[in-house]
């Protein structure tokens, strides 16, 4: 049996690259890429202020449920999305 290693992936990386170095089974890419994509569009609902499941607070609780995720999902696995998250909040008018 073939135990998968899942690793963090660092902002910008394609999780074709992910998958091609062995670090992820590729029935769980798609999973792993949705994820991503609903952290990246609450993170953009937040900061604009237009929250659609959550309280609108810039945090990490408010960030998961506007994702539709586990809290957990932000602290352990999408780390890099986190600190994106946390940096914008700080500085929203820079990019």
């Amino acid at each position: 049996m073939r135990y998968w290693r899942f690793a963090r992936v660092t902002y910008g990386k394609s999780t074709t690259d992910v998958t091609r170095s062995g670090l992820m089974p590729p029935d769980r890419v798609g999973v792993f890429q949705e994820g991503r994509d609903a952290i990246n569009a609450a993170m953009e609902r937040l900061l604009a202020g237009t929250p659609l499941r959550s309280s609108g607070n810039l945090d990490i609780i408010s960030l998961a449920e506007e994702a539709g995720l586990k809290r957990n999902k932000l602290t352990h696995k999408h780390t890099d999305l986190k600190d994106r998250f946390f940096a914008e909040r700080r500085c929203p008018f820079t990019g």
